[in-house]
Order: C-alpha cells, then sequence, then structure tokens
C-alpha cells in the first residue's frame, strides 16, 4: 500500500471498488491537458497581481474584481475578510456590484458580522444605481420578514421587476414561491413557466461563454430545473465551466466522479478535480480533498497536510471540519504520518464527535467499551457522559504543543 498507509480496520474500506478506466466513461473534453500546465495556475495568479495593483492604486473596477479572487479563492487563498474590504473599497466609489456584495456578505455574516438591516441598506443603494440582482434580494428579505417588514406583495414585485431585466434570481425566487404556494396559490405550471425562463437565460448565456451561466447550466440539469433531469448533460456544463477556472465547477465535477453519477465511481478523476479546486487555496476543496485522498490510500502526506489545514484554518462548514478532525484521530491513532498518540487520537475523536460526526461518535463509542486511549471501561448506556465529560485537561491547540 502507498506512503506505507495501514487498514486496521473496516471503516476505512468503505469503497474497495476498483479504479476505471475514465475513457470507457466518458470522453474527456478537448481542453483536459490544460490543467495540467504550469500555465493554467500562473496565469490566474499573474491576473490577480494585475488587479491587486490596479485595485491599491485606486480602480474601482479592479478593488471589485480583487474582492472575487478573494472570495472565491483563485490565484490567491480565500478569505472573507479581505474580499469583503476590497468590495466595501469599490462600494464607496459607488461600484453597484460592490455595493451588492456588501449587501450579500451582511446577509450571509462572511467576513463581517451578520446584520440584514445593513444587507438592506446596501441592496437598496444597489438598487438605486440600476442593479437588478440587488432588486431582487430585496425582495428575498421581504419574503423572508429580515431586516425589514415581511411582505409577499412586495417580494413578488421585486422578483417580478428582476425577472422583467433578465435576472436570473427573480426567476428562481418565483418560481420557489408558487411551488411551495408561499402566500399565493400553490401552481407548478407556473413555477415550471419561471423554471424554464431560466433555463433559457442560462443556455444562450453560456453559450456565449459566462462561467456562471455555464455553471448555473448545469445546476439546472442536475436539479431538472426547466428541462428534463440529466447528469450527464450537468457534467458537460460543470467541465465546461471548470475550463475557466470556476471553482464550484471544480468541486461538482470532483463530486460527480466521487459519486459515480455518471457511469462508474472514479477516485483518480475526482481526486485530480478537488486537486484543481483545492491548489487555488480554496479551503472548501482542501477540506474535502485531504479526508478523500486517506479513504483512498493516494498522497497520504498531501492528504494530511489538507486535513491539519482545515482544521487549524477553520474556513469551511463545521461538518466538514469534523470530518477531517476525525481522519486526524485516525493518523494519530495509527500512526499515519504522525508519531502513534492515543492522547491526540482521543482530542480530535472527542472535537469531531461533538460536532456530530458519526464515525468520530462509533470510534468513541467502541473506545469506551474497550478501555482504549487510557479511557476507563465504560458501559454502553454511560460512555456519552464519560467520552464528553472533557478532554481530560487537554485542548487539541494543547495537545499540538507536545
Amino acid at each position: 500500500m502507498s506512503d506505507n498507509f495501514q487498514i486496521v480496520d473496516n471503516s476505512w474500506e468503505n469503497d474497495s471498488e476498483e479504479c476505471v478506466d475514465i475513457y470507457n466513461v466518458v470522453k474527456p473534453l478537448p481542453y483536459i491537458k490544460l490543467f495540467f500546465s504550469r500555465d493554467f495556475k500562473m496565469g490566474e495568479e499573474q491576473k490577480f497581481l494585475i488587479q491587486k495593483n490596479k485595485a491599491d492604486a485606486g480602480d474601482a473596477q479592479a478593488q471589485y474584481d480583487v474582492g472575487m479572487y478573494y472570495e472565491d479563492g483563485i490565484g490567491v487563498p480565500q478569505s472573507y475578510e479581505t474580499a469583503f474590504h476590497y468590495y466595501e473599497c469599490a462600494a464607496f466609489q459607488g461600484h453597484s456590484m460592490g455595493l451588492c456584495k456588501l449587501g450579500e456578505f451582511y446577509a450571509e455574516g462572511l467576513g463581517v458580522e451578520r446584520s440584514y438591516e445593513s444587507a438592506f441598506r446596501y441592496y437598496e443603494a444597489a438598487a438605486k444605481m440600476e442593479n437588478t440582482k440587488a432588486l431582487v434580494c430585496i425582495g428575498k428579505l421581504y419574503e423572508e420578514g429580515k431586516g425589514v417588514k415581511k411582505s409577499i406583495k412586495k417580494a413578488l414585485q421585486h422578483y417580478q421587476q428582476g425577472a422583467d431585466q433578465n435576472e436570473s434570481l427573480g426567476w428562481t425566487f418565483l418560481a420557489e414561491i408558487y411551488e411551495k404556494g408561499i402566500d399565493v396559490e400553490s401552481s407548478q405550471k407556473r413555477a415550471n413557466f419561471f423554471y424554464h425562463e431560466r433555463f433559457e437565460y442560462h443556455k444562450r448565456l453560456a453559450e456565449q461563454g459566462d462561467v456562471d451561466a455555464q455553471f448555473a447550466w448545469g445546476l439546472d440539469y442536475q436539479n431538472g430545473w426547466g428541462v428534463e433531469q440529466s447528469y450527464r448533460f450537468a457534467l458537460d456544463c460543470f467541465e465546461w465551466a471548470a475550463e475557466q477556472s470556476c471553482i464550484r465547477a471544480l468541486i461538482f465535477a470532483g463530486d460527480y466522479f466521487a459519486q459515480g453519477l455518471v457511469g462508474k465511481k472514479s477516485a483518480e478523476w475526482a481526486i485530480y478535480y478537488y486537486e484543481l479546486a483545492a491548489c487555488q487555496g480554496n479551503p472548501f476543496a482542501q477540506a474535502v480533498l485531504g479526508p478523500y485522498l486517506l479513504l483512498h490510500e493516494k498522497k497520504i502526506s498531501e492528504g494530511v497536510a489538507y486535513l491539519n489545514k482545515a482544521v487549524e484554518e477553520r474556513q469551511c462548514p463545521q461538518e466538514l471540519i469534523a470530518e477531517c478532525e476525525y481522519y486526524l484521530g485516525k493518523c494519530f491513532e495509527k500512526g499515519i504520518k504522525c508519531e502513534k498518540s492515543d492522547q491526540k487520537a482521543l482530542a480530535y475523536y472527542q472535537s469531531s464527535a461533538s460536532s456530530g460526526n458519526e464515525q468520530a461518535l462509533q470510534r468513541l463509542r467502541t473506545a469506551c467499551l474497550r478501555g482504549e486511549f487510557g479511557l476507563e471501561q465504560t458501559p454502553f448506556f454511560t460512555f456519552e457522559g464519560k467520552i464528553f465529560s472533557g478532554l481530560r485537561g487537554h485542548t487539541i491547540q494543547d495537545l499540538k504543543k507536545d
């Protein structure tokens, strides 16, 4: 086995399927070799540096573009805080999309404390500059009554105004309201009409080379929104968007091969796409790739590095961080690319389990019943109180100093 990685129990053998020849599953797109070239990554880094120099010199459009680089983690490590800073700089110069992004970041709590009132204020400022996305986002705040008094009537007005101006989100929210019957008579027919309008709009933009539309078109095919569902066509769209270094498309393409949504599963091709996203500094992709590499016994050192990075930086969803903590626990338990340490293994398992990771919880249950990791052997029905009574005086950060 590669990198002296030793499988000790069956929990690591979730996918025993042999690797398949991807050429028998899906024909690679013509641009596929592009990603193996160093010029691709260097190209993104160079574009970022050029835009950053312009941004730091006061160019509003460049400030917005740099914010996008930091938000998506393209050519630079992802940072919502830094993205917010550059969006703010652009907004203060009257850049409508910069204002809209500030509204989005306040609404989602990205890089700044969540405030629906502030989100409404920035969306409103952007909408006054004829920003259609901001117009629709105001409608969403009215629909949910966040930062403003709830009003489905005003929400529908904003959605329709956005849709009339070819704003994709307008069609989306109109479809959802009629599909779910939110304070209106439920109508799947009307919902399907709006979904189809959006699908045709995505198609037109995608064929013109718009990367966001290419990704959105893939989601339409994946979910059967306005078109017959097709994973095959969805993957085509994601790979098409991936050609333009769309992080989301790279991750989705990796998921398709990991789950075998088109043909058989392929760990090689899943890793291939995850790596393309991870090497651009995207923390979500790195947190997905780390456990996947260990699970499939590929590039173990690289996988462990991604696990540590995800846990230390904590820039992705808690569920993914918990999974990375579980695999770090396995590493310290088995001595995989590190010295064995029951104490550190226990700390990572406990932290992972406390976030709801079922694998970590099961491992701790077994450890309690067997008296492993220095734990006193404990009956099944009392094990939870035992393992969550603390880290026996240690935290993960303390243990890293040992």
